[in-house]
């Protein structure tokens, strides 16, 4: 995963806008890394990318891989995060990322299974895309007039959209102005929590 702030949002329109960003996808690690060496940068129209900037990272992805660069690491697995293999739909999801996990046992990593039991309450108290992608949308879509949409409101009105995603639908059931949501400051707090837990986890494991 990439967190914003290494990768410039200028011209694409996040859910969240301070937790959503691009990433590179690929068949392998080094063409990933090859990717990713071509994204990434400060640029004044994303400030989040100052992070960048102040990290002062030299040097390129790809050119610094190891093949034994997995070697004794120790990777947590969370046991919660996997849907159930009776759903088709989270069973070929499990197959594939489980093939990932035994190739990197296979590489040399010692795979530590670990357990978050209130994943989902965390997941579903932190979750701000209801609260906040309308308005984080519409200010997107309301900056390029270029568009035949000014915003996310227009094409749910003429239902411009793919009916199988319904979390169009659960946003727009959400304010127009995450502010106006009672339970808005709440939720970003409980993020920090929710960090604390996963950084405890993998301090308490000695993860990688």
């Amino acid at each position: 995963p990439v967190n914003p702030g290494l990768i410039s949002r200028n011209g694409m329109s996040p859910l969240v806008i301070f937790q959503d960003t691009a990433g590179p996808m690929g068949r392998t690690v080094t063409d990933t890394a090859l990717l990713l060496d071509s994204l990434v940068g400060y640029d004044p129209k994303d400030p989040y990318t100052a992070a960048y900037a102040i990290a002062g990272h030299s040097g390129s992805y790809a050119d610094n891989l190891e093949p034994g660069g997995l070697m004794g690491t120790r990777i947590g697995v969370l046991r919660e995060a996997f849907g159930s293999d009776d759903d088709p739909d989270c069973s070929a999801v499990n197959k594939v990322i489980f093939a990932a996990i035994g190739a990197m046992k296979a590489a040399g990593a010692d795979i530590v299974e670990i357990s978050l039991p209130n994943l989902t309450d965390f997941v579903l108290e932190t979750s701000l895309y209801i609260t906040h992608s309308r308005y984080d949308i519409n200010k997107f879509l309301l900056s390029r007039p270029e568009l035949p949409y000014s915003s996310l409101d227009e094409i749910y009105r003429e239902g411009k959209y793919h009916k199988n995603l319904d979390l169009i639908e659960d946003i727009m059931s959400g304010p127009k102005d995450p502010r106006d949501d009672p339970d808005y400051y709440r939720k970003l707090a409980a993020r920090e929590a929710f960090q604390r837990e996963i950084v405890g986890l993998i301090a308490a494991n000695n993860l990688d």
